[in-house]
């Protein structure tokens, strides 16, 4: 059961307050366990905060942050990561989950798991805790691979075959070598659903997985509440039944300054959307909540990503896009955004892979910060002094987010582009990039468990979240060899290529990178940040000791 180490990654800090309508829990809950031994103990509720909710509660649809408080505790994967200190926040050890072993053929093309014998779907209709075969397996990659909408669609695309030779067994087929198949399923697009959801078309609304909690109440714009699944089938070391938690609270809370007071005045548990870097509001909770826990480490996303419309003017000439690249003040960015503690970055394969990204000092070549080169750019490309005009386009969920879009309009002017923000609800932004309806607009990153994962939806022509309309053969086809090799040094090599066909090309840009800061209260026990979106998942042995 080997592990593929990811690398480290980082993001940025917001100095600005956003005033947003939001949603502040509480002091209810069920009262947490007592505090004794210091062993796990059964019990309490546990509260956290999102910027975000979920839109709907399809599992092929998530759409990043949006869902990621509620399908990770409903939905689970195949496999699963351990999350613990010694794995650390981008470890990517693969257990049994699911599926209690497996086997990989020599070529990477086919794969073998054998499922846990006490495998129940929740308990609640239209399934009511029925038995899970071999069959259920099957149903969902296949779906995976057919349905329209799938997220997981790149990772099941060349599966030829899905053999079920009893109730306990599961064969893929593929029709060539895929390297990064045995993480994917450890991972949270390839979450798993029964098919009476399907046939009575409840997946948007009535979620019923096989995962540690179970949807308790939606209330939108205010809080999400998830209870205890009673049958889940893993057990601690000691034979306890997990999860150890009856339940958590999500609340809705857009507001950095809110969400920063419901941790001070203990509202709130664990921060689901802290703020990124040093900042005041980091400040305020050091000195008000001096007893709370810290983790800080490089981010595994960004919030600097910049996606372009290639497919329509003016980004739909290379001159342009390059333009916009050359003349970027990066290293100004991370100086006003991060107090000079970020770093640089790059699209596709990120500094955050340590193990397949560029070489640093190749990473600077690409920032020249040339405002000569860049107007030229555009004098070539047929612009005058008056340049480019368009929309600028960033959503109000994420007050990072915004300081960078900020900072960006400014830096586009001063190139010769002009831009103007528009800030609109996350959800506008989720149905203009669908639909195309864009020529720039800037989102938060999330990253993969591995590289591929970044690159094949997002940049391949036919790729399911190629929102900017991407179609470069060349790069498609390097895309597609990496999956199939097993020697990791070519493999490492063509990654790297692809990274600087991309940045040439100037397909999209994702500059600025800081450090990501996680904060909770000293009873939550048993949490362990990690990289992986489904915060139901990394509960599962997350207790009160209180």
């Amino acid at each position: 059961m080997s592990s593929l180490p990811v690398g480290r990654v980082l993001l940025i800090g917001a100095a600005l307050a956003l005033s947003v309508a939001c949603s502040a829990p509480s002091q209810g809950g069920a009262p947490a366990p007592a505090a004794g031994d210091g062993k796990p103990k059964s019990g309490g509720i546990l509260r956290m905060d999102m910027d975000r909710e979920a839109q709907n509660f399809n599992p092929m649809l998530k759409e990043g942050g949006v869902q990621e408080a509620a399908l990770g505790g409903i939905y689970t994967p195949l496999l699963r990561l351990e999350f613990s200190e010694a794995v650390g926040y981008t470890g990517t050890k693969i257990l049994p989950n699911m599926a209690e072993s497996w086997e990989v053929s020599p070529d990477a093309a086919s794969y073998t798991f054998k499922l846990r014998k006490d495998l129940k779907w929740q308990n609640k209709p239209p399934v009511n805790g029925r038995a899970i075969t071999s069959e259920d397996i099957k149903y969902n990659l296949l779906r995976f691979r057919d349905e329209k909408v799938s997220m997981a669609k790149f990772i099941v695309e060349d599966i030829t075959d899905v053999q079920t030779p009893d109730p306990y067994t599961v064969k893929v087929t593929m029709r060539q070598p895929f390297v990064p198949f045995l993480p994917y399923m450890a991972w949270d697009k390839s979450l798993f659903h029964p098919k009476e959801l399907d046939e009575t078309n409840q997946l948007d609304t009535n979620p019923v997985g096989a995962g540690p909690f179970m949807l308790e109440s939606f209330q939108a714009g205010s809080v999400t509440k998830f209870k205890r699944n009673p049958d889940f089938f893993l057990k601690d070391k000691d034979g306890k039944s997990l999860p150890y938690l009856d339940g958590y609270e999500v609340y809705k809370i857009i507001d950095p300054s809110t969400a920063t007071a419901a941790f001070i005045s203990k509202q709130v548990d664990l921060c689901g959307q802290c703020p990124r870097g040093e900042g005041p509001m980091v400040e305020q909770v050091r000195a008000s909540a001096p007893d709370a826990k810290w983790f800080a480490a490089p981010e595994t996303g960004g919030i600097s990503e910049i996606y372009i419309a290639n497919n329509k003017p003016p980004f739909n000439d290379v001159k342009v896009r390059q333009a916009l690249r050359i003349g970027l003040d990066v290293n100004g960015m991370i100086a006003a955004l991060t107090k000079g503690k970020g770093r640089l970055n790059m699209a596709g394969v990120s500094t955050g892979y340590t193990d397949w990204a560029l070489p640093e000092a190749e990473v600077k070549a690409f920032y020249p910060y040339d405002l000569v080169k860049a107007k030229d750019l555009l004098k070539q490309a047929g612009y005058g002094a008056e340049g480019p005009k368009f929309t600028l386009w960033v959503g109000n969920n994420s007050q990072s987010v915004l300081t960078f879009t900020e900072l960006l309009e400014r830096q586009l002017k001063a190139i010769g582009f002009s831009a103007t923000i528009s800030v609109v609800d996350w959800a506008d932004i989720i149905t203009k990039r669908r639909a195309n309806d864009f020529v720039m607009f800037t989102s938060g990153k999330s990253q993969e468990i591995d590289p591929d994962g970044n690159l094949v939806p997002v940049y391949s022509t036919k790729g399911e979240l190629n929102y900017s309309k991407i179609a470069d053969a060349e790069l498609d086809q390097m895309m597609a060899k990496q999956r199939t090799l097993l020697n990791t040094a070519e493999r490492k090599k063509l990654l790297q290529d692809i990274t600087r066909r991309i940045a040439d090309q100037a397909f999209s840009l994702n500059p600025v990178m800081d450090n990501r800061l996680i904060y909770w209260r000293p009873y939550v026990k048993g949490y362990n940040p990690h990289f992986y979106w489904g915060f139901g998942q990394k509960f599962t042995e997350t207790w009160l000791d209180k």
